[in-house]
């Protein structure tokens, strides 16, 4: 789930900056068979991971159309980790059940810095507010692991979302 509180401030009439602050919960889901060195299967794990940051974007907001109804916006954006964890579920032959919930905040960096971009469109409820539909992608540019990631990776988030919202305006429409 993500949550985000935005202002935006017109630089002309159809381009404006974009900032505030938000809530990003990235992570997977991952499904994992366990295979002997003779081919057998020992059984199934999943594991859910999760790191929740506070966001602060920087963003280009562009809108389009007579009625400023589509819009796009990008820029870089900052975010500070709050907490990660991963938690691990399955039974194999090997082991009887595996259950684990790890957080290894201290793992991971704190910072992360990347690339934001956001398609979407506002529908008027009234002279203030609209609801919007938005796609938008993140894309991490920065190494988030402080410890050796096998083969010389890296650890980079790239989260897509389709966000619904609620826009009011604070101050008197234009």
């Amino acid at each position: 789930m993500n949550f985000d509180l935005f202002i935006l401030k017109g630089l002309s009439e159809k381009v404006a900056f974009k900032s505030g602050i938000g809530y990003r919960n990235k992570g997977k889901k991952t499904t994992t068979q366990y295979i002997n060195n003779q081919g057998n299967v020992l059984g199934d794990l999943e594991g859910k991971s999760s790191s929740q940051y506070i966001n602060v974007p920087l963003l280009l907001h562009i809108t389009t159309g007579t009625n400023k109804v589509f819009f796009m916006h990008f820029g870089p954006y900052l975010a500070y980790l709050l907490k990660a964890q991963q938690s691990t579920n399955g039974a194999s032959k090997a082991y009887d059940y595996l259950n684990t919930n790890e957080v290894y905040t201290d793992l991971s960096k704190k910072i992360d810095v990347g690339l934001t971009v956001g398609l979407g469109f506002n529908i008027k409820l009234s002279d203030k507010m609209k609801f919007i539909i938005m796609a938008q992608n993140e894309l991490g540019l920065i190494n988030t692991s402080r410890v050796s990631v096998y083969g010389g990776g890296a650890v980079r988030y790239n989260s897509s979302a389709l966000m619904f919202g609620l826009s009011r305006s604070l101050f008197k429409p234009n």
